[in-house]
């Protein structure tokens, strides 16, 4: 499987999903409430189907999964993985920082994530450890810094309960800035070297599976908080996850050290 061939290709999809997620913000568009309580519109159906059928048609031996269709069983190790619009709230209020996240999995390890935000015009896209392109352009994360330098994102403030809310109040008391739940636009804020860490809770597969490899090209760690690394397991591994990421190691231990669980 090449890698850049298929990032050249991911690029030519994200192009019309640019054109089509502009031409549709702002639209007054349905939103309807799935089983699990979140939102989805329309855009969020076009954009996955279209995708769908781009990677089918190009790799019909491939996986697929999506946040909006059933999934598709391939005859390879390789998957597929599609989150249409990351930040759907935010996309039916007219917020912008939204995002389409396309990832290539191998044997359940990510290796191929673009993150595409249509309305600012900007675009990650890794396909290797060594190089995350941000517009084109190579990147990465900022120099390491301790956590009282540190400007942090976390999920969203109703997710922190309970254990986890004492938690995130020891971190928004121990780093410099913290700001909540920037859906996958944070991971990349952390890969072009804006923010120094991201913190989350109750995510899918579909949510972090792209922003993987491009914290990880862009010379940054990311994990679950158990200390695993971020993989498709199986074709229903849909169920809630905890990730961490930052600019390096040391930063994440020292997050840890105020009681991260691991669930």
């Amino acid at each position: 499987m090449n890698l850049e061939e298929a990032s050249v290709l991911a690029g030519e999809w994200m192009d019309e999903v640019r054109g089509m997620l502009r031409s549709s913000f702002r639209a007054n568009l349905e939103v309807r409430t799935k089983s699990d309580a979140s939102p989805v519109t329309e855009a969020d159906l076009r954009v996955e189907e279209f995708l769908r059928e781009q990677i089918l048609e190009h790799f019909p031996e491939h996986g697929f999964r999506g946040e909006e269709t059933p999934a598709v069983e391939g005859s390879t190790e390789w998957v597929w993985v599609v989150d249409p619009i990351d930040g759907t709230r935010s996309f039916a209020s007219g917020r912008p920082l939204f995002t389409t996240l396309l990832a290539l999995v191998e044997n359940g390890a990510p290796r191929l994530g673009v993150i595409e935000a249509p309305m600012t015009g900007e675009r990650w896209v890794a396909h290797s450890d060594e190089v995350c392109l941000f517009n084109g352009n190579a990147m990465a994360v900022r120099s390491p810094r301790p956590l009282a330098e540190a400007v942090v994102i976390v999920s969203r403030p109703g997710s922190w309960v309970g254990a986890h809310a004492e938690f995130l109040s020891r971190l928004q008391a121990e780093c410099r800035w913290i700001f909540f739940e920037n859906d996958a636009y944070g991971y990349g804020q952390l890969a072009r070297g804006d923010v120094d860490l991201v913190v989350e809770r109750e995510l899918k597969m579909v949510d972090v599976a792209a922003v993987a490899p491009v914290v990880q090209a862009a010379g940054g760690v990311i994990e679950t908080w158990g200390r695993k690394s971020v993989e498709l397991n199986g074709p229903e591994d849909l169920s809630a996850l905890s990730v961490i990421a930052g600019s390096c190691s040391a930063l994440l231990e020292e997050v840890r050290s105020l009681g991260l669980s691991t669930g």
